[in-house]
């Protein structure tokens, strides 16, 4: 897969998950029908592994907006953390039926039937039509790639938007998407693409560093620094994070802290 890289904290994951958490509870708070903040909600809660919680959020939202293909898929892979295969196959059978292309789901119903034991024939045939989505979604990246090289940023993020249609958890397509938006200054746009690939795998480090690259963009150089000190800690080989680091340190004055972070980024392009 084509990943394009858009070219002193320390991260407190339990902070992170209660952060998240509150955010999206107040939101419910005000907005007690939002589909997007329950399975947000639900998102947080299956991580953290309190996995009825998460089902409550994903089957109100589900009750909210019966087509919701994202809400069955979620649900069924919680289900099957709880080793409930049967409603989990249902799930996924709903998801795939709500949205024929949903690859993510197709995908889980297969891990779904491997870790109940029961084939029937299935396997072979979910196989070959993962196969089919695997190689449009790497057509999608190259075309997404080829657009980016020739300047072509809004058929880049076309293709790219695409990816995401296939595969609403594939957070390189979110991440990818979200480098379009930047390079077209549409920040905010960015931003929301970032926080979803980093809401879907909490450990993204490119996501952490291109949120990070974006919020020095736009002049928010604490954010800048929180984000991309992250990223160093997931992935402290990063040159860019260290490098744009020095540059928001040096913006909020810390001369220190800014050299030793440049000097360690030249030291890093020194090894590749």
């Amino acid at each position: 897969i084509i990943i394009i890289i858009f070219s002193g904290l320390t991260i407190n994951r339990n902070t992170d998950w209660k952060d998240r958490f509150t955010l999206w509870s107040k939101t419910l708070q005000i907005y007690p029908y939002s589909v997007k903040a329950l399975n947000s909600r639900g998102n947080v809660y299956n991580k953290k592994g309190f996995y009825d919680k998460a089902i409550a959020d994903y089957s109100k939202a589900i009750e909210l907006y019966p087509e919701f293909s994202q809400g069955y898929n979620n649900r069924g892979v919680t289900y099957g953390k709880k080793k409930l295969y049967d409603k989990a196959i249902a799930d996924f059978n709903k998801a795939i039926k709500i949205n024929p292309d949903y690859s993510a789901a197709y995908r889980n119903l297969k891990t779904a039937y491997e870790k109940k034991d029961t084939y029937n024939g299935v396997i072979p045939e979910l196989n070959n039509t993962l196969e089919k989505y695997l190689k449009i979604k790497e057509e999608y990246y190259h075309r997404g790639a080829e657009y980016y090289k020739r300047g072509l940023y809004d058929e880049a993020i076309d293709v790219f938007s695409k990816a995401i249609e296939l595969d609403p958890e594939d957070t390189n397509a979110y991440c990818n998407r979200g480098i379009m938006y930047g390079v077209k200054k549409f920040y905010e746009k960015a931003i929301l693409d970032f926080n979803k690939a980093i809401e879907i795998k909490s450990d993204n480090s490119k996501a952490y560093n291109n949120r990070g690259i974006t919020y020095w963009n736009m002049g928010i150089a604490d954010r800048a620094i929180s984000d991309l000190s992250v990223s160093i800690e997931l992935d402290p080989g990063n040159v860019d994070a260290y490098y744009f680091r020095s540059l928001a340190y040096k913006k909020l004055g810390k001369e220190k802290l800014a050299a030793i972070d440049e000097e360690k980024a030249k030291a890093l392009q020194r090894q590749q």
